[in-house]
């Protein structure tokens, strides 16, 4: 019976170093995910519009993040420009290279976050241009020697451009889906608040079932 009790007595102190350590895991836990640390998490999204990159800044509590550090790098990490965005946390830039394109935005205070426009996503809208420009330009040529040599004027219809066409049509759906896809990145942040915050819920709920138990045992 004795022997019993100093068992018991070592066994008691070692449970509760156990349970000390547990609870202080989880309020570490707590303070390091706690609303108010996500409510500062920076989020950014971009997508291409014709032969530009649109790219956005913000905070999960809806903050811009204004003045931030946009840096843009290629497939291969090579820096290809670097930018400030403005009021509205946005920053707009021609795509410099066809390729995959790494945007990151340094909010300072070590908020920091990125995001990869694919190569497939951008359009050869810059490249086709080129082509187009000097086409245009041997077409003039030839429609202007073709006036000198006719004394007769004769009307053309306008042809439609197909790509400028394709540009304008690039452009509108960009606008309207604008609002869509921030209000999906903003989900996106809400729902890995919510998934942490049930994650330590059900870590709670294990340990309090523990406790429950041992308690009954003893």
């Amino acid at each position: 019976m004795k022997s019993y009790h100093i068992k018991n007595k070592e066994i008691i102190p070692e449970r509760r170093l156990l349970k000390g350590r547990f609870v202080a895991a989880i309020t570490a836990l707590l303070l390091l995910s706690s609303p108010a640390a996500f409510a500062h998490k920076l989020n950014i999204f971009a997508y291409a519009e014709g032969n530009e990159i649109f790219a956005e800044g913000y905070f999960t509590d809806g903050k811009k993040a204004k003045n931030g550090e946009v840096t843009v790098f290629d497939g291969d990490g090579n820096e290809l420009l670097r930018g400030t965005t403005d009021l509205d946390g946005q920053f707009t830039f021609a795509i410099p290279k066809q390729s995959d394109l790494r945007i990151t935005i340094n909010a300072g205070m070590g908020h920091q976050a990125a995001f990869v426009v694919r190569k497939e996503e951008l359009s050869d809208e810059s490249s086709e241009a080129i082509i187009n420009t000097a086409t245009s330009a041997t077409e003039s040529a030839v429609e202007s020697g073709a006036t000198e040599t006719s004394s007769t004027p004769v009307a053309t219809t306008p042809a439609i451009d197909n790509n400028q066409l394709r540009s304008e049509v690039e452009r509108a759906v960009g606008k309207a889906i604008k609002p869509l896809m921030r209000e999906l990145s903003a989900l996106r942040a809400e729902k890995s608040l919510a998934d942490i915050i049930g994650g330590i819920g059900f870590i709670f709920g294990l340990f309090g079932i523990a406790m429950y138990f041992k308690a009954r045992k003893q």
